[in-house]
């Protein structure tokens, strides 16, 4: 069994500084995972975070900021990485906005450099035509401006590494257990012994220690990029364009284009959303919170932004005052907590290693009193109130499967139907009560042969099953492609007496690959349902890679062009594995199987030529799209085009 001083679990913002603080200390180290670095299912991505140091949210946080301050400043200076970068943050609103009021208190307070700034000096610092009504106020901070997450945890990961400390992604943390000879941690590879165990666990903080009342919610926030007008993307520039944050009355914040013009300005609204759990958050965007943060720019910014690009989804992890939770668990004495850090604690990340090995040793920076508002077993709320804070554990997420539906096999299905029908009765909770809908043998529903194992030989199965044409052309009339989505998208039990196919795509998300389509510019589009596309930005070359693979397959001739359309299935891994996990990779191959027949039948139906195809997006593709590939994958595509009129 290895053996280790400390071993910590979660590498995000917290758990990536403390390995980084406790390896440079000389510590025996090792750092747990349960995603791959810098992933994108937390509170630690989405390429910037605001770094200010004049605070509203309270001057508990003030000391922790300012040595975190410092330390992005030596991070940058010592590595020269610029992972940090000062722009100037300026927070907008009324005289009696609290945003303002309070974080020009606490500037006042600790004697940090501010200005406060009528309209005029707000324009002064804005874009031409930004909407500043006359009686603005604001607090600038110029001292402030932001990180880039992601390379910042890369970077502590680095020069954790290089002073020692072993790093090990994908292997979660499954139970601990405290004996006399110190602490034993298990994973699904390995056991590890250790003398002491930090959990950073941030928005999956109760499934890592139950029974210890730390009351930290996961709560689903949504950041949105916008394209810029080439006309005015050079006034967003971060040498231009401080951080904005608005108050009027919700608060409201638009980034400086750090990627350049190409790179679209980031903003989010903030939100107070319900508590969700984060392995079965929904991480596709609505189009109205997509209409509502477009809605705040044209406020803000009229006629200086342009369409939506692309978005994601965080979970932040809060706790009922929304105050970090530093110091020892509760009934664990070799048990750290650096927890809670809501959608605010990215900013403290370099502090947060600091903090632990003045913990563990006994010594630090900081004063047992500066970190008491932080502590675990401090008062957070009334009991009642703490209690409806706890997050619940997702039905059969521990203890057991749930109870069998016993249900009888459906009429009229085959014997291999009926042996995978079997299986799962007696498997593990695979969302079998989607299981009869999805399956339905009626005459006037698809049923979908199931496949017999979970591999890629059981959609190829299903594919072969199906007549290919493969001589399309285009251009595709786009009401003809608005028939075939309508198809798609319409639910299972959803049916008219014109159309045979089942509808829905149970797991997968749609996405089209337009190339020749008649009143669509050339692009990849999400599909929100059968009748509206939103536009996901893509170089030429991607759509270039994609096509001529898809050709590859088909033997089609290049001359010809690409296809008119490719529809994809985009699997969402996290979404999937928590609805369904016993079998995520089976209900992936099943609706993959679904979707791709029903295209089938759509074409034909409406007289087109489709053919299941390969040339799904490979990794670095669905990199260039924004996302995390450990997330999100491909799992079938469908080439659709008119008819190639024969010789």
């Amino acid at each position: 069994m290895e053996t280790y001083d400390v071993v910590v679990v979660g590498l995000g913002a917290a758990g990536s500084s403390t390995v980084r603080a406790l390896a440079a200390a000389g510590m025996r180290v090792l750092g747990l995972e349960r995603f791959g670095p810098a992933h994108a299912r937390g509170s630690s991505h989405g390429g910037t975070r605001i770094v200010r140091r004049a605070y509203a949210e309270g001057a508990a946080f003030v000391p922790l900021l300012l040595r975190a301050h410092e330390l992005w400043e030596e991070l940058s200076r010592t590595t020269g990485r610029a992972v940090w970068r000062r722009t100037g943050v300026l927070i907008t609103g009324r005289e009696d906005s609290e945003a303002v009021v309070r974080t020009a208190e606490c500037a006042r307070r600790f004697a940090l450099e501010h200005h406060m700034l009528d309209a005029d000096g707000i324009r002064r610092l804005s874009v031409p035509g930004a909407w500043v009504p006359d009686e603005a106020v604001a607090c600038y901070d110029p001292t402030a401006g932001l990180v880039h997450p992601e390379e910042a945890l890369l970077l502590h990961h680095r020069l954790a590494r290089g002073d020692g400390a072993r790093l090990r992604f994908h292997e979660p943390m499954v139970r601990f257990a405290a004996g006399r000879s110190g602490l034993t941690v298990e994973t699904p590879r390995a056991r590890y012994a250790a003398g002491h165990l930090v959990l950073c666990p941030g928005s999956w903080s109760e499934l890592l220690l139950p029974g210890v009342s730390v009351p930290v919610q996961a709560r689903r926030q949504v950041q949105h990029w916008f394209e810029l007008r080439p006309d005015t993307a050079h006034h967003f520039a971060p040498d231009r364009f401080p951080v904005h944050i608005w108050q009027a009355p919700g608060i409201f914040f638009a980034m400086p284009a750090v990627d350049g013009p190409a790179g679209g300005v980031k903003c989010s609204q903030e939100a107070d959303p319900p508590p969700c759990d984060p392995d079965a958050v929904d991480r596709r965007v609505r189009r109205d919170e997509i209409e509502r943060s477009a809605a705040e720019l044209r406020r803000y910014l009229p006629g200086r932004t342009g369409r939506w690009m692309r978005s994601t989804v965080c979970t932040y992890p809060r706790t009922p005052d929304n105050h970090f939770v530093l110091g020892r668990a509760p009934g664990h004495e070799a048990v750290t907590l650096v927890t809670g850090l809501g959608g605010h604690g990215f900013k403290f990340m370099p502090v947060f290693g600091e903090i632990v090995l003045g913990l563990l040793t006994g010594g630090g920076r900081f004063t047992a009193e500066e970190l008491r508002p932080f502590a675990p077993d401090r008062v957070y709320e009334s009991a009642g109130a703490r209690e409806e804070a706890r997050t619940p554990a997702p039905a059969g997420a521990a203890g057991g499967r749930r109870a069998r539906t016993g249900r009888p096999v459906p009429a009229g299905w085959s014997a291999a139907e009926r042996r995978v029908w079997r299986d799962l009765e007696r498997g593990p909770e695979v969302g079998r009560s989607d299981i009869p809908e999805r399956c339905d043998p009626s005459l006037d529903g698809l049923r979908v042969p199931l496949p017999t194992a979970p591999t890629g030989s059981a959609v190829t199965e299903v594919l072969r099953r199906r007549r290919s044409r493969r001589d399309m052309t285009g251009p595709l009339p786009l009401s003809a492609l608005a028939d075939v989505l309508t198809g798609l998208f319409r639910g299972p039990k959803e049916t008219t007496p014109t159309s045979p196919t089942c509808g829905g795509t149970g797991s997968l998300t749609p996405y089209l690959l337009a190339n020749d389509v008649t009143g669509l510019a050339p692009g990849l589009y999400a599909c929100a349902d059968g009748s509206e596309l939103i536009g996901h930005p893509v170089p030429p070359a991607w759509r270039r890679s994609v096509n001529d693979r898809v050709n590859g397959y088909l033997r089609r001739d290049p001359a010809a062009g690409p296809p008119p359309v490719v529809l994809l299935w985009r699997a969402d891994w996290v979404r999937i594995m928590a609805r369904y996990p016993g079998g995520g990779l089976l209900a992936v191959f099943w609706d993959a199987g679904a979707a791709v027949q029903s295209a089938y039948l759509l074409a034909e139906e409406r007289g087109l030529a489709g053919c299941a195809c390969a040339g799904l997006p490979r990794t670095d593709e669905i990199r260039e799209l924004g996302w995390d590939p450990d997330a999100y994958a491909f799992a079938a595509a469908f080439a659709l085009g008119r008819r190639q009129p024969r010789s």
